[in-house]
């Protein structure tokens, strides 16, 4: 997850957020949303059922996989740099 430049990411910052959605905004989502759906439906129509499930499962384990080695790398401190 990238931030805004010159803002620093607390990764030990535990304060939580309650989301809750805005019955009136619910269209307006959808709207915004629509084309990527359309987009994305387009694309998953040329696999078949099996290979849609195949793609789903790698995504499922691909995400957390990626964000373990983000937290890893970010971790690691870059050659010449001191660790903070």
């Amino acid at each position: 997850m990238s931030s805004p430049k010159g803002v620093r990411l607390l990764t030990n910052d535990r304060r939580r957020v309650i989301v809750e959605p805005v019955l009136d905004a619910l269209d307006r989502i959808e709207e915004v949303v629509s084309p990527a759906r359309r987009h994305i439906a387009e694309m998953l129509s040329r696999y078949t059922p099996e290979q849609r499930a195949l793609l789903f499962d790698y995504f499922r384990h691909a995400a957390p996989a990626f964000r373990a080695a983000t937290e890893e790398i970010r971790k690691t401190p870059a050659p010449g740099r001191k660790r903070r």
